[in-house]
């Protein structure tokens, strides 16, 4: 991981902190030739109110909420995304995600490895995420990020 990688990924990371997601706030930025082409966050969608009620009911929230990586993509160019990289925060992309990013022309995902606790949530969901994204030819880096 070169000096932008950390640079970019640590931007994932403040942008995580904009999410109201009281549980896991991701954040994700899509870059180009060292140009930020869109940024995002998990989040209830514009024009839903984030209701303490919604929030604090998991499944509930799980199904309103758009994930840090579709509402980064919502705001790229399409042809501008191709070849792009792709940072996240604070884990590699779920499966659902790596679709979005494979349909998306994305050539590269770089996340932190995944904290205890979301590797066990997630486990199934990121074990296929990584399938899917190294059978399209999306590489992905994951970063050990010490404490």
């Amino acid at each position: 991981m070169n000096k932008w990688d950390s640079r970019f990924l640590e931007l994932a990371q403040i942008i995580a902190g904009w999410s109201k997601d009281p549980g896991t706030g991701c954040g994700a930025v899509v870059v180009k030739d060292r140009r930020i082409l869109g940024t995002g966050f998990n989040g209830l969608p514009a024009g839903i109110e984030d209701r303490y009620e919604r929030l604090m009911d998991r499944d509930l929230k799980l199904q309103l909420t758009l994930h840090a990586e579709d509402n980064a993509l919502a705001r790229v160019n399409p042809q501008e995304a191709r070849g792009a990289t792709l940072y996240v925060w604070p884990m590699p992309p779920c499966a659902h995600c790596a679709a979005r990013i494979i349909q998306s022309g994305i050539a590269r995902v770089v996340a932190p490895a995944p904290p205890r606790e979301q590797a066990e949530r997630w486990h199934q969901s990121l074990l296929l995420s990584s399938e899917v994204l190294q059978e399209a030819g999306v590489s992905l880096e994951t970063v050990q990020i010490c404490p």
